[in-house]
């Protein structure tokens, strides 16, 4: 980033959403927030989605259904795709149940057993996507089993 010549900025885990936006009102510039509305980038009733693409996959290799899919938590938006697209599909999918593997002190759990919680991470891992330090809008509690 600095080559091209920008700036890396660094802020505690816990603040980098709002550090971010900061910055970017700072510069009259626009915070892309990928992970809030990932569930939504791809239409998970269609095609082109990466659970279609596991089950083309998986016919391909002669396995018509499976009893789990079993997928790590990352921001929540693949859950929420595949999980979205199994439920669609109840006559292909309907004994199928979503598992999301996850670091501990997940914050997303914490969701998963009460939706109405507004979960608190403490300790948010330090590697991309696993082990999110805020609850993040493309979990959806319900499609997982």
């Amino acid at each position: 980033m600095e080559f091209h010549g920008g700036q890396c900025v660094y802020a505690p885990s816990t603040m980098i959403y709002e550090r971010a936006a900061a910055i970017a009102s700072e510069h009259s510039g626009y915070y892309m927030d990928q992970f809030t509305l990932a569930e939504r980038t791809t239409d998970w009733q269609g095609n082109d989605n990466i659970a279609e693409s596991l089950v083309e996959q998986m016919q391909r290799n002669r396995i018509r259904s499976s009893s789990w899919a079993v997928v790590g938590a990352g921001t929540g938006g693949t859950s929420a795709t595949i999980g979205r697209f199994i439920r669609y599909r109840p006559e292909l999918y309907g004994q199928t149940k979503l598992c999301v593997a996850a670091p501990e002190e997940w914050v997303f759990f914490e969701s998963y057993e009460d939706p109405g919680a507004v979960p608190d991470c403490c300790s948010p891992s330090r590697l991309e996507g696993v082990g999110r330090p805020r609850l993040e809008p493309s979990f959806v509690p319900s499609v997982v089993c």
